[in-house]
């Protein structure tokens, strides 16, 4: 994931980018490398966004971005 973090979608190598692009692009790799990704929570993916972007988000809005509304 890394690598693909690093060379593969252009807008992961923008400081620029918002929590809900870096959260559906974490999901997507995910689920297509890893079968087990879905043990973690959106409680999880919220404590991971207020610590890398400082955003206190809702497991709400975290469920909403990745149903992709």
């Amino acid at each position: 994931m890394a690598v693909a973090s690093r060379d593969g979608d252009p807008t992961m190598r923008s400081n620029k980018t918002s929590w809900a692009d870096w959260l559906r692009f974490v999901y997507d790799e995910l689920s297509t490398d890893s079968p087990t990704y879905d043990f973690i929570r959106a409680s999880d993916y919220a404590e991971l966004v207020s610590v890398l972007f400082g955003v206190d988000v809702s497991d709400a809005a975290i469920s909403k971005v990745l149903r992709g509304e």
